[in-house]
């Protein structure tokens, strides 16, 4: 049975990124948080425009930290465990998590094992939160992946067994409410 670890990682804007359009996305962002009914479309559009250009600017180590990390993270993981590593972002990069997974699922897994690191270098929570914790706390975090079973309907649809909660709440699956045939719906 092929395993496949997959690093959901938050990810972060590119550091050379224009500031103007930075500062644009998080205004559309939190204001189509707040706005309810019409005159939605025009910025929910600019908004997913912005978004696009942020997940493909390049990135290097320079301008990216958190993101040279965590490919990082992943090639040190796959020589560790000798198995088959992914990265997928939540925000700001990519590929993002649905892409991964894809990935995964095009590359024959029929097990995820999601690793979500919270200290990887470059990041927020590794650089401010708690600075040097995360020489400590990587490798731990790694071991103590969650082995997921992946379930798959035609059409591509995939949903974590018994968390769609969490599943969507990570923006990994779109279609994460929807019940798979002969899926364990036990928490």
């Amino acid at each position: 049975m092929k395993t496949v670890v997959l690093l959901a990682m938050h990810g972060a804007p590119p550091r050379d990124f224009p500031k103007e359009k930075l500062v644009e996305f998080f205004d559309l962002h939190f204001r189509l948080e707040a706005m309810a009914g019409t005159g939605r479309a025009p910025m929910e559009k600019r908004l997913q425009e912005l978004e696009r250009e942020l997940r493909e600017w390049p990135r290097t180590a320079e301008n990216d930290p958190f993101h040279a990390a965590s490919m990082e993270l992943a090639r040190l993981l796959a020589q560790e465990s000798g198995s088959e590593v992914l990265v997928g972002f939540n925000e700001f990069c990519r590929p993002d998590l649905d892409e991964a997974f894809a990935k995964a699922v095009a590359g024959g897994a029929e097990h995820i094992t999601v690793v979500t690191p919270m200290m990887t270098p470059g990041g927020e929570h590794a650089e401010e939160d708690h600075p040097g914790g995360h020489q400590a706390g990587q490798g731990a975090v790694a071991r103590r992946a969650h082995r997921v079973p992946l379930a798959v309907r035609p059409g591509g649809g995939r949903r974590i067994p018994g968390r769609p909660d969490r599943a969507r709440r990570a923006g990994a699956m779109s279609r994460a409410r929807r019940p798979v045939a002969g899926a364990s719906r036990g928490r």
